[in-house]
């Protein structure tokens, strides 16, 4: 019987989200069909510019070097205005405004793969549970308490199964396991 596809999602797309990202890419787990990137969750995602990054990184590898395809799919029906942002948050004489539950905001395409994006400030609103997520890499370069590390796996949370730090953490019992990218 084939064990099920360990599916997994990053929160962070800065240069320590896209690194994970490009060894996931490159590793023999995904390769092999075991592993699967599903998601990405990026405050400030700019799918172009992501794209970008990810064709001509230079200070690791980029992907078009290692063969892979990169296209990107933007969404401009991503949020649906019927519904009433919960919170409105003026920055720098810009409203931001924050919806209920998280909406991808459009796709990288690698390789024919779909992996949707989304620019989600609220951990508790991304669609981790929905998507079957099983582990999402914290890579916001945000110092996480164990509160918010809850909000990425407890039920009522986000719904991940598991959650592995690439950010500083306060006060939260784990196993340290050095991994080197």
């Amino acid at each position: 019987m084939k064990e099920t596809i360990k599916k997994i999602a990053i929160n962070g797309f800065g240069k320590l989200g896209m690194h994970i990202f490009q060894y996931i890419l490159e590793s023999e787990a995904y390769k092999n069909g075991e592993v699967d990137v599903v998601a990405i969750n990026e405050i400030v995602a700019d799918i172009p510019s992501i794209v970008y990054s990810l064709k001509h990184d230079s200070t690791k590898y980029n992907l078009i070097d290692r063969g892979h395809t990169i296209e990107f799919k933007e969404f401009t029906d991503f949020v649906d205005w019927r519904v009433e942002p919960v919170k409105v948050v003026n920055i720098g004489g810009i409203d931001f405004k924050f919806y209920p539950k998280a909406n991808p905001v459009g796709a990288l395409l690698i390789d024919g793969k779909e992996i949707k994006v989304y620019a989600e400030p609220f951990i508790d609103h991304l669609p981790w549970g929905t998507l079957g997520i099983d582990t999402v890499y914290e890579c916001s370069n945000v110092s996480v308490d164990e509160a918010q590390h809850h909000l990425h796996t407890r039920d009522g949370g986000a719904g991940a199964k598991h959650l592995i730090y690439g950010c500083p953490v306060a006060a939260i019992p784990m196993t340290l396991t050095m991994m080197t990218i």
